[in-house]
């Protein structure tokens, strides 16, 4: 083997065994992770308002004329948005258990056991690379890229995953959690509005803030558009936090896998020092 690829090998090792002890990328995925979990349970908190001023207004009795021979209900107007919210609620449920999880994993991982291991592994690799016994090389090398992929990639996939984040999602998130914060208020409002009419009175004069001449502003075809704009904004949000915290995370550590296949059926005997090896097969390794 030269000299400059054993050098090479030995650095390499090196530096990954003291990043998975310094802990950086551990630390910085972490903290993504963090912040990811308040902004879900922000988005989560929002959608259980917007499910309990729904819920308040849809107790209401009034109708509104649609023409003759039509109306239509206040429950009617809501259901829609309703039936939504309790998906998005789910869905958001499941994006919150899988950042806590990673969070998890991340602690796990970063564990002075699983450091431990790794060195060892490392140690491994270079007593065979400065002893020469080669006969070993692709055991050891592949052992310690298989134990410092375990370590190290889930906080890398977390990286790439908060670098996508905030050049390209970040914005959109926060606008649409801000657009539903909006609706949330405009329900509750809705709701109390209702809630104080007086049933002996005629439908206006119940609910000044549905007639456009009130100072409230508010009138049936308002409601309709901002619901209608509210329901982009949730099914937007949603599929923000699946990408984020699902697709994405799925889509890098898919690479990582790859690139740990790649690097379990290479014959590094051969990669490093260009002798053959006899134990190897000419057929494709179907180990992985």
């Amino acid at each position: 083997m030269h000299r400059q690829v054993k050098l090479s090998v030995i650095v390499i090792v090196i530096f990954l065994t003291l990043l998975s002890w310094v802990g950086l990328t551990d630390r910085v995925s972490s903290e993504y992770t963090h912040q990811s979990i308040l902004q879900a349970g922000a988005a989560y908190g929002i959608s259980r308002g917007i499910n309990a001023a729904v819920s308040v207004a849809q107790t209401s009795t009034i109708q509104f004329s649609l023409g003759v021979g039509g109306s239509i209900t206040v429950g009617e107007i809501l259901d829609p948005v309703n039936d939504l919210i309790e998906r998005f609620s789910q869905v958001m449920t499941f994006a919150l258990a899988s950042l806590v999880l990673q969070k998890i994993l991340i602690g796990i991982a970063a564990s002075p056991f699983f450091n431990l291991i790794c060195t060892l592994s490392a140690g491994g690799v270079i007593l065979v690379l400065a002893t020469r016994r080669f006969d070993w090389l692709n055991v050891s090398v592949r052992t310690f890229v298989i134990l410092i992929t375990l370590r190290l990639s889930l906080s890398i996939v977390l990286i790439f995953n908060s670098a996508i984040d905030q050049f390209f999602l970040e914005e959109q998130i926060n606008h649409n959690q801000q657009q539903m914060a909006s609706l949330k208020s405009d329900l509750k409002q809705f709701g109390e509005q209702t809630k104080k009419t007086p049933e002996e009175q005629p439908w206006y004069k119940k609910l000044p803030d549905l007639n456009m001449d009130i100072d409230m502003g508010f009138d049936i075809e308002k409601l309709q558009n901002k619901l209608t704009a509210g329901i982009d904004n949730i099914i937007n949000l949603l599929t923000l936090f699946i990408l984020k915290t699902v697709l994405l995370p799925i889509g890098f550590l898919y690479l990582l896998l790859r690139i740990l296949r790649m690097a379990y059926t290479t014959d590094w005997l051969t990669q490093l020092t260009g002798r053959n090896n006899p134990m190897v097969s000419n057929k494709p390794d179907e180990a992985l």
